[in-house]
């Protein structure tokens, strides 16, 4: 194994996790937004799930070139 690999179970595993992420970011960003809805003078659900949605969206990105065979 390469450095670049990652064991199976522990690939699925992080796959996993980041499924559990992009539902957190997601709730996070639709009570941000029906915060804002509601007058929410800064947003701050709204940044907050950006934040977080981008480890889930790194991991299908990689996960969609590796399935493609770009690396």
């Amino acid at each position: 194994m390469s450095s670049g690999e990652a064991e199976p179970g522990k690939a699925r595993s992080a796959g996993i996790v980041s499924i559990f992420i992009a539902c957190i970011a997601l709730s996070n960003l639709v009570c941000g937004f029906i915060y804002l809805a509601f007058g929410g003078p800064d947003g701050s659900g709204v940044w907050s799930g950006f934040g977080v949605s981008y480890k889930p969206a790194r991991f299908v990105i990689i996960y969609l070139l590796t399935k493609l065979g770009f690396s």
